[in-house]
């Protein structure tokens, strides 16, 4: 058995894990089409058109971000998790709605030379960002005595071995 079939095979997410893992992915897709002004929205006013990758990519990025805050670790991988997340939003943002590319490159080098590869860009981030996962379930498997879902062989979970996330 090679070792991605080790890691998702032997590391057993419990129910609560699942529900936030569901949770999380789906809250962050509907913020995250919202802000972007993916669909028609109050709030928020698109500028560019908006295609059918721009849909994958978001899905791609709400499931891998959900399931990265959903699962818990003993360490995390914080700053592929966030690279993953910054440059995986730039893939399916509008990139004349960023203000920041807008004001460091301008509207016109956004529109000639970032459009292009904004999806290829966004791709790029969302595979950073299933490292990031990835990484993040392999460091739940290396914990002593096979704690795995928080607890050890003999069922009890040592104090100082805990597993965390960032919001317990």
């Amino acid at each position: 058995m090679n070792a991605p079939q080790q890691i998702f095979l032997e590391t057993r997410l419990s129910s609560t894990e699942w529900l936030r893992s569901g949770l999380f992915a789906a809250l962050l897709f509907a913020g995250l089409g919202t802000l972007t002004a993916l669909w028609a929205n109050p709030w928020f006013a698109r500028m560019t058109p908006v295609s059918r990758w721009d849909f994958a990519l978001l899905g791609a990025e709400a499931m891998l971000l959900g399931a990265y805050l959903g699962v818990r670790a003993p360490t995390c991988a914080v700053k592929q998790a966030s690279l993953g997340g910054v440059v995986g939003f730039l893939g399916f943002g509008c990139a004349l709605c960023n203000k920041l590319l807008v004001l460091s490159l301008g509207a016109g080098a956004l529109l000639t030379y970032f459009e292009p590869v904004r999806t290829p860009l966004g791709w790029l981030g969302i595979g950073v960002l299933a490292l990031a996962l990835y990484t993040k379930l392999g460091r739940r498997l290396a914990l002593p005595g096979n704690l795995i879902a928080g607890r050890a062989a003999d069922g009890q979970t040592p104090p100082d071995r805990r597993l965390t996330n960032h919001f317990s």
